[in-house]
């Protein structure tokens, strides 16, 4: 049974078959391309000679063009007039104008026959005129019935155009320096402008020269930062001996300065020396009288005095000291107070001098960040003068330039060869009929080997014949094609049977591969008594089983093949054998089985399918034809039945039901579609058991083919021998 919907196929085209179906369509396309030659020929055939005459011109860059190329710099292309696209395909098109060939024409007096002057669309039909390779030139053709025609046209037509090219340039000129003239005093003045802007950007930001300037700034901040950094060493230095000094002392700076300048006071140190005497004199004093003694009393006092003198005299000297100060030292101790005064001196004069380097640091990194922007405006401004100023030169030496061209003839065309009258017509044309048909004819012919193609309703492919059953592939068999009778008209032995006359030949390889594809499938359950049948008459059923009883019995197997189809009978005719006695005579009990099977080799017996009954369905479907597969299973390894086709009669469905298995013959380009699905709804609706399908009339391999046939030269059919049954009998 068909494990899936055998409806849903798809049809898909490659390569290998297309070209099948050209070969096999071969004669449409084959008569499409001989009619489209023939009328092609005929074509040609029937058109006037054309004599072509050439002429060649080169197209040099525009001249004028080249004078004001300026202006594209300027950006003014869109009031110059910009030339788009290569000189050679611009002059092209002047070449094919209404205008120039009007001129031509009237130059010419071309008219037609009506005595009228001619269309200059009709010149223009068989003007060609197209570049030549990749330099900038033209070649001119024209082509007219008369030769005088033809090269008299091109040459006026180069003379035409010569001309005009050298007016066109010329009044180009004139308004090409008309143009510039109104465009100096706009150039000069956006110079003067770029001038005085760069002049007054120098002056605002102080810059004669932002080169040298930079260089200066950058090394007066390489000096300043060397500078500091000693600067800023001394100045550590000096701080540490400062606070090695204040701890030495015991005083800050600022009391270290006021007692130096206590203790070199006079005044103030003989009243320190007289307070210290009565100060001793008032201690030795109170040691020996009370408080109360007059000489405690008069010591006091005067202790009073000298501390009230002493302290006028601090304050002439400084406001700032007390009593409470030290008002005397050693000369050591005034020593390190005035090492200390000084360093703190030296101090003030480092952290000052620092401060002030600093200063300037930042100063010169100020003017160093600025300088970028300065540059960078500088030359800006330097770029907008130079392009003003080239500008303007140019335009000045263009205007003399122009000036020189107005009064020349300048034209950017060069004649390099004149047409010559042609001696010979102009037939390639003509041969391009023939050519150009049998092209049209070649595809009209593929295209209507594709449309019948399409419109074959016959299946094509082995892939869409399994998608249309969907039983299992057992074989393909290679197209056979028999050997003709000889000179006399007798038949060639076993012509239909290749299995027999080309044992080695593909056909036979395919059989052989067939019986052992049958052999796997019935490996469970033994297949004995196969049905063999097919959709429709023709496609080879009888053939397949005649071959393959004999693949089986080439190897030893008994095999009875039975002419079960007894309406159209075959096997008699491939084996050559006898048919007034066979299956239809047994089943009638007319004849002895033994007499109806007839001997073909040792291993091989056929029973022919005898006198035509009136009703051969009610003789297969009786309960003799049972008895007799089963008397004939006990002799026979195969028995193969050659059935009717599905579509022609009934008898191919009692024979499967009677059969173990049953074998579908197909062959796709001799089945139609309906016909296929029609047989395949049969089958399912039946339950008939298929076993397999064998696909028939596929073409070979030409290199297995050509080596299986040379290997076929020594093949030789088997003798015929006794049939087992008449040995028994």
């Amino acid at each position: 049974m068909p494990s899936r919907n055998p409806e849903a196929f798809d049809v898909q085209i490659n390569p290998r078959q297309i070209w099948r179906i050209l070969r096999r369509r071969w004669i449409p396309i084959a008569s499409a391309v001989g009619v489209s030659v023939a009328l092609g020929s005929a074509a040609a055939l029937s058109q006037q000679p054309t004599y072509e005459a050439e002429g060649t011109l080169q197209i040099s860059s525009d001249q004028v063009a080249n004078l004001i190329g300026v202006l594209d710099q300027l950006g003014l292309e869109g009031e110059a007039g910009g030339r788009l696209g290569s000189a050679a395909q611009t002059e092209a098109l002047v070449l094919r104008s209404q205008t120039l060939l009007e001129d031509v024409v009237v130059a010419l007096d071309l008219r037609n026959e009506e005595g009228e002057l001619r269309d200059p669309a009709a010149i223009a039909r068989n003007l060609t005129v197209r570049p030549v390779g990749s330099v900038d030139a033209l070649r001119i053709a024209y082509t007219s019935p008369d030769p005088q025609v033809a090269a008299a046209v091109v040459n006026e037509l180069i003379s035409q155009y010569t001309d005009r090219n050298v007016q066109e340039n010329r009044s180009e000129a004139v308004a090409a320096r008309e143009f510039i003239e109104t465009q100096l005093p706009k150039v000069e003045s956006r110079l003067e402008t770029a001038e005085s802007n760069l002049r007054r950007f120098k002056e605002e930001n102080q810059i004669v020269s932002i080169e040298e300037e930079s260089e200066a700034v950058a090394n007066a901040l390489d000096q300043l930062n060397s500078e500091i950094s000693t600067q800023q060493a001394q100045l550590s230095a000096s701080t540490g001996r400062l606070e090695f000094l204040e701890d030495q002392v015991g005083l800050s700076p600022e009391a270290a300065i006021r007692a130096n300048a206590v203790s070199q006071t006079p005044g103030v140190q003989a009243a320190v020396e007289e307070l210290q005497q009565v100060e001793v004199e008032l201690a030795t004093a109170l040691s020996r009288f009370t408080e109360a003694s007059p000489i405690v009393e008069e010591l006091r006092e005067e202790q009073r005095r000298l501390t009230n003198l002493l302290g006028d005299r601090l304050d002439d000297v400084d406001s700032t000291v007390t009593t409470d100060d030290p008002l005397q030292s050693g000369e050591g101790q005034q020593d390190l107070r005035q090492a200390l005064v000084e360093e703190t001196a030296r101090r003030n004069a480092l952290q000052n001098a620092v401060d002030t380097l600093s200063q300037q640091q930042r100063q010169f990194q100020d003017r160093a960040n600025v300088l970028p922007q300065l540059e960078q405006r500088q030359q800006e401004l330097t770029r907008r003068l130079e392009a003003a100023r080239v500008t303007y030169q140019t335009l000045l030496s263009r205007l003399q330039d122009i000036q020189v061209a107005e009064n020349q003839n300048i034209g950017n065309v060069r004649v390099i060869d004149r047409a010559s009258v042609p001696q010979q017509p102009n037939d390639s044309k003509a041969m391009l009929y023939p050519i150009a048909a049998g092209g049209m004819g070649l595809i009209l012919g593929v295209a209507i080997a594709l449309l019948i193609e399409l419109l074959d309703p016959t299946i094509k492919t082995v892939k869409e014949t399994r998608e249309i059953f969907g039983y299992p592939l057992l074989g393909k068999i290679p197209r056979w094609q028999p050997p003709a009778p000889d000179s006399s008209g007798t038949a060639v032995e076993f012509a239909e049977i290749p299995v027999l006359r080309s044992p080695f030949s593909p056909v036979s390889l395919s059989y052989r591969m067939l019986q052992t594809n049958l052999k796997f499938l019935s490996s469970d359950q033994p297949l004995r008594v196969i049905n063999i049948t097919s959709p429709t008459p023709g496609e080879g059923k009888s053939t397949v089983a005649a071959n393959l009883a004999a693949s089986l019995a080439d190897l030893s197997h008994r095999v009875l093949l039975i002419e079960a189809d007894m309406r159209c009978p075959r096997q008699h005719q491939i084996w050559r054998l006898g048919h007034l006695q066979g299956l239809s005579n047994v089943l009638v009990d007319e004849t002895e089985l033994t007499d109806a099977i007839q001997f073909v080799n040792p291993h091989l017996d056929v029973l022919a399918g005898g006198i035509l009954p009136p009703s051969p369905m009610a003789l297969l479907d009786s309960n003799r034809m049972n008895r007799l597969l089963r008397d004939l299973g006990q002799t026979y390894d195969y028995i193969l039945l050659d059935a009717p086709p599905l579509l022609a009669a009934p008898d191919a469905y009692i024979l499967g039901k009677i059969a173990d298995g049953t074998l579908l013959v197909v062959r796709p380009d001799q089945l139609h579609r309906d016909s296929a699905t029609e047989a395949r709804d049969g089958l399912l609706q039946s339950g008939l058991r298929v076993s397999g399908m064998v696909i028939n009339g596929v073409a070979p391999d030409e290199r297995v083919d050509s080596f299986y046939t040379m290997a076929d030269r020594g093949g030789r059919s088997p003798q015929p021998q006794p049939s087992p049954l008449r040995a028994a009998k």
